[in-house]
């Protein structure tokens, strides 16, 4: 490989030998394959009684999830059964009128609409109650999922669990398992399944090596090899990036499960059924509801004095469905454990919430201290959801906020690859995007220019902005840095991501920045 200063610094970002970035990274997609799944004998059971309930006639209900994982193994697994014959009906669960998972409350509809097979797609591994529950109705459940299972598996006829199951050193999420069984079931691939299962991959921030990256890759090229509309008319144009689906198309119909109930969730599997129809109606109406979930987020406004809090709970006024992104935004500003409440709309007397926390604290450990009674509570170390009373709000924010703020605060500093004013340039720009897909575990790479006089800047939008050329062709901008955060220092060292500009036909390297700091490189 010949000697590219630039390809050399990633190489070292991301521990890579040049014969693994020939094979594993840029390898043209016709060289890539996946690996076979290893059904244990629970999943070849699974795979029987869906085969059995299409020959019998069985009516067959999958019941998924609301976030785009869920709408994606659900969509997959209705597709494949009506091709394969079966008489099958898609279910996707309202957050506000069923919560997560399968419902014990809708088992005797269920019974009495004569379903005799369940499929729980993206649910289930934990389900014991619900799906005891079923049997005793005599309604026997598939389980095809991939979150933490409990001590006990439930009683299902089968379950299809990739860690279960052994499959690969990373996880994968509920859409790639459902695309594999059904795989199985259908005897051959299909590229527009393929394609949901990548979608999945990146929304559920699956860790991207070996052999999902491998998907991801196949499925963005499934997606413009054949055109395929529900993503180009959520993007808003034809031909699609990793971008394209992590920015615009997750996003769009995550909203969806966030402010919606069962009627209007079912319109993504209408939206994703090969044959369906008023794609683009639906598509407009999934827009129109993504721009009312910003308006509301745009709108809402922060109390005064959290900076000075080691840890945030509040209570926000905003649907619960909202609650993960607040707290999330919440992190991004302060770096501290946070807790965003919401009334819960089936109780107004139970406050339900979403938990996010930075590296180094564990949001598990805290809530297993906790003396308030929690209704429900579930997640991992960094990510976590809870139900409390009403009347217990005031102790638990007392508690959480204590309890949270005993831990060490600490930013973690972004490592930055150290490059200078001409490496701002398209060719460098292409070579990085030799390594896309970015996501969990292969996370797109900040770049940071040398030294900067402050006097030296220069602004756009009354100083809002920072925009000026670099020396070698390139460009300067920020959306988040203008004159206010960067006047008054000796001198500044930006960072941020390399991108293509584009304006009036005129292609152009820029570095947009996001961070602003005194000290030497992190990474070098």
């Amino acid at each position: 490989m010949p000697r590219d200063p630039f390809l050399e610094k990633l190489l070292r970002y991301y521990g890579l030998t040049p014969e693994a970035y020939e094979s594993e990274i840029a390898a043209p997609t016709a060289r890539l394959s996946l690996p076979s799944y290893p059904f244990s004998e629970s999943g070849k059971r699974a795979l029987e009684r869906v085969k059995t309930a299409i020959e019998n006639g069985e009516k067959i209900l999958c019941y998924g999830d609301y976030d785009v994982d869920g709408i994606a193994a659900t969509a997959i697994a209705v597709g494949a059964l009506k091709e394969l014959g079966a008489k099958v009906k898609g279910y996707l669960p309202s957050r506000y009128s069923d919560g997560y998972g399968l419902s014990v409350k809708r088992l005797s509809a269920i019974k009495e609409a004569g379903y005799g097979l369940i499929i729980t797609l993206d649910n289930g591994i934990a389900a014991n109650e619900a799906i005891s529950k079923a049997k005793e109705l005599g309604i026997d459940t598939v389980v095809i999922d991939h979150h933490e299972r409990g001590e006990v598996l439930p009683p299902a006829y089968g379950i299809v669990h990739a860690l279960l199951d052994g499959f690969g050193a990373y996880p994968i999420s509920a859409g790639v398992t459902s695309y594999y069984f059904f795989k199985t079931l259908l005897g051959h691939d299909d590229p527009y399944y393929l394609s949901l299962a990548a979608l999945s991959t990146l929304s559920d921030q699956m860790p991207l090596r070996s052999y999902n990256r491998h998907l991801l890759r196949l499925g963005l090229e499934a997606i413009n090899e054949h055109g395929f509309k529900e993503y180009s008319f959520l993007a808003g144009h034809e031909v699609l990036g990793y971008d394209d689906l992590q920015f615009k198309v997750i996003p769009t119909l995550n909203a969806l499960g966030r402010l919606k109930g069962n009627r209007e969730l079912l319109l993504a599997l209408r939206y994703f059924d090969k044959e369906g129809k008023d794609k683009e109606k639906i598509a407009s109406y999934l827009l129109k509801n993504n721009e009312e979930k910003k308006r509301l987020l745009q709108g809402f406004s922060f109390p005064e004095g959290l900076k000075e809090k080691k840890a945030i709970a509040l209570l926000s006024s905003l649907p619960e469905g909202l609650g993960g992104l607040l707290a999330s935004r919440l992190l991004g500003d302060y770096g501290v454990p946070t807790a965003v409440f919401s009334v819960e709309e089936r109780d107004e007397n139970v406050y339900v919430a979403s938990l996010r926390a930075p590296d180094g604290y564990d949001l598990m450990e805290i809530l297993g201290d906790c003396p308030v009674e929690l209704l429900t509570h579930g997640g991992h170390k960094g990510a976590a959801g809870v139900s409390i009373r009403k009347v217990d709000f005031p102790a638990f924010r007392n508690f959480y906020e204590e309890a949270a703020g005993k831990y060490p605060r600490k930013r973690e500093e972004k490592k930055a690859i150290p490059i200078n004013f001409a490496e701002v340039c398209v060719n460098n720009v292409s070579t990085l995007s030799t390594f896309a897909p970015f996501g969990k575990d292969f996370e797109e790479p900040l770049f940071e220019l040398p030294p900067l006089e402050p006097d030296g800047l220069l602004y756009a939008k009354d100083g809002k902005y920072l925009s000026m050329g670099l020396p070698g062709g390139g460009r300067l901008f920020s959306f988040k840095l203008g004159e206010r955060e960067l006047q008054g220092n000796d001198q500044v060292i930006l960072s941020g991501k390399l991108k293509i500009d584009e304006f009036r036909g005129q292609k152009r390297a820029c570095l947009y920045a996001e961070e602003v700091r005194k000290s030497l490189p992190t990474y070098l």
